[in-house]
């Protein structure tokens, strides 16, 4: 009898820790290399990678999201805020990472840097990276702040969509005239990821925009001294990512927007469909809702799927001059590189029947959520970063005059 119950015993503590280690490894190993022998993946000379994600977190995607917002911030950090006029006269902002006991020299590189829906500079990923590329490698970090986002305020009836990438070319432009000789490097998280990655295509794209914004109707092209990007979490595909959504999860979504639109109500309140939107019960709002009844107005579309369309980075690929280095994962719900989406989607990325464009590459981790490449054992670490780091740092040294 007590043989019985011993083996009960190990069966009951056992067996799901078998089963946790199963899923583990099903998460874990090679990363897939999508593009290789193009120009983005040469700072890789040839080596493989492998991943191994967080213990805890990382074989839920979406509780390794949640985590990758909480862990890594320092709370009482305080970039120092330049604002901007824009092209329409309305002010952005731009946060520029910096410690007073940190010479950077006047030649350094500059990395320019795009948060994710709704937030800011204080995100922790893109907080953890700043302040280690000033303290660390003596280089520039600004982060280009959305109108309206992260403690700033309309001064006109202009918000943001996805797309929308006005602000961050005037961005690179004063920087490139601030610091003639450092070069610049671009980096894009979530949303951010892709705006980033549809303004350094839209201009040479042979799909041409529904939205025309002002650098590309006056052809001013992205500046020679970007040497290279970096996109991480890219939707690619908002139309796409829109059919998946569950509706907890566009509310979800939604929620962060009426926030937004409060924060902004100022202005927001002569939009002319402001109570169209403020209708809806709240905690009912979806994400489509806002952007159908709100964004899409702003920007002169027509509807929601013209919105969707034409803001996403997805068709625009074709036109990226510079080396562009996708970083994704399979269990990102909102990445077309998730199995759930159709298999075709990835070509149409990287390019298929001759088409490639030999400035970018992907590499898509088996695992970590939207945005939280944790190491295996620690959240003050940061695969992703990591790579981002030596990427820049490749293109630096191969630029370097």
């Amino acid at each position: 009898m007590a043989s019985i119950i011993i083996n009960l015993l190990l069966i009951l503590f056992v067996l799901p820790f078998v089963i946790y280690l199963l899923v583990y490894f099903h998460h874990s190993g090679k990363v897939e290399i999508l593009g290789s022998g193009r120009k983005p993946l040469q700072f890789l000379k040839g080596r493989k990678i492998y991943y191994w994600p967080h213990y805890k977190y990382g074989i839920n995607g979406k509780l390794n999201t949640v985590a990758s917002y909480q862990y890594g911030k320092t709370k009482d950090y305080r970039p120092r805020r330049e604002m901007l006029i824009g092209y329409d006269g309305g002010q952005f902002a731009i946060d520029w990472f910096e410690d007073a006991n940190v010479i950077i020299p006047d030649d350094a590189p500059i990395i320019v840097a795009q948060h994710g829906i709704n937030g800011g500079s204080s995100e922790s990923y893109l907080q953890h990276i700043g302040l280690r590329c000033i303290r660390e490698k003596k280089w520039r970090f600004v982060c280009v702040i959305f109108r309206g986002c992260c403690g700033t305020k309309l001064t006109t009836l202009r918000t943001y969509n996805g797309g929308y990438s006005e602000d961050i070319h005037q961005t690179i432009k004063t920087i490139n005239q601030r610091y003639t000789n450092s070069k610049i490097f671009i980096l894009g998280y979530s949303l951010g990821a892709n705006t980033i990655t549809k303004y350094l295509g839209e201009q040479n794209s042979k799909y041409r925009p529904i939205c025309v914004y002002k650098q590309v109707a006056e052809h001013d092209p992205v500046p020679k001294q970007v040497v290279a990007a970096v996109s991480v979490g890219n939707p690619f595909d908002f139309y796409a990512i829109n059919k998946v959504l569950s509706f907890k999860e566009q509310t979800f979504i939604g929620s962060g927007y009426m926030k937004y639109l409060n924060s902004n109500m100022q202005l927001m309140k002569t939009h002319p469909r402001i109570e169209e939107i403020q209708a809806i019960p709240k905690g009912k709002v979806q994400a489509k809702d806002y952007d159908e009844i709100i964004t899409a107005g702003i920007f002169k579309y027509e509807n929601l799927d013209q919105l969707y369309i034409d803001a996403s980075s997805r068709q625009f690929i074709d036109g990226i001059r510079i080396p562009l280095l996708i970083i994704s994962t399979k269990n990102d719900t909102i990445s077309l590189f998730n199995p759930a989406f159709d298999k075709l989607a990835r070509y149409d990325i990287l390019g298929r029947d001759g088409n490639e464009n030999d400035n970018v590459s992907a590499l898509v981790f088996p695992s970590g959520g939207h945005i939280g490449l944790f190491s295996a054992f620690s959240t003050k670490k940061r695969v992703d970063e990591e790579l981002i780091l030596q990427y820049f740092q490749y293109y630096l040294d191969s630029h370097d005059d």
